[in-house]
């Protein structure tokens, strides 16, 4: 990602790294109204940790809003692990607003090999 001036072959750790190092603008790029919550936010699911990207809060919508980091071309079980988090996030959350949230999976194209 040119934006955060990451080489071409970098994990999601580094991403997720070069992101909260320039938060400010990362959360200016959504728009005005986030918070972040926590980062590497732990859940356990049927006994097992589960661990989401990113937790962020929008005060004007009133929702939590989950992102979670993928490297290389979109595949459907990403949207299944996000709809697991963002049930557990519903059934979790202790306000009745923090309930409706917003998930996104973070998904990139790998670059063709020569």
């Amino acid at each position: 990602m040119d934006t955060f001036g990451l080489k071409e072959n970098y994990l999601e750790a580094d991403l997720e790294k070069a992101i909260l190092a320039d938060i400010e603008s990362f959360i200016l790029e959504f728009g005005h109204g986030f918070s972040l919550v926590e980062r590497q936010k732990r859940m356990i699911v049927d006994s097992e940790d589960m661990v989401l990207d990113l937790l962020f809060y929008h005060r004007i919508l009133k929702r939590l809003v989950a992102i979670e980091l993928k490297i290389g071309c979109f595949k459907a079980a990403y949207m299944g692990q996000m709809l697991l988090y963002l049930k557990w996030l519903a059934r979790t959350s202790v306000s009745r607003a923090r309930k409706r949230r917003l998930g996104s999976s973070s998904a990139r194209r790998p670059t063709a090999k020569r």
